[in-house]
């Protein structure tokens, strides 16, 4: 399977030394990012769909790699507003 990480590695590549610093800056921000995203805490019913939808996102598109203990927190901060995203799973 081809994936961004396995392009970006390809040490072959002319371009590859140039944009490396560039790729670690932005992957150290894509982590920072979500971090943040999975320790916040939804202040509403729409902060909440909006939280699991990013992150329901992120992991599809492997982003970022996430542990099962990240996905236990994101998982706590949503269980408030469990009520309304139910529904939103189950379709």
């Amino acid at each position: 399977m081809l994936s961004r990480k396995k392009i970006e590695r390809d040490e072959s590549l002319p371009w590859s030394l140039f944009i490396y610093p560039a790729r670690y800056i932005a992957r150290r921000r894509e982590q920072q990012t979500l971090n943040a995203l999975i320790r916040a805490q939804p202040k509403s019913n729409i902060d909440a769909e909006e939280k699991l939808l990013y992150l329901l996102a992120a992991m599809t598109a492997q982003a970022a790699d996430v542990d099962r203990s990240q996905i236990h927190t994101a998982i706590a901060t949503l269980k408030a507003h469990k009520s309304v995203l139910y529904p939103l799973i189950n379709k």
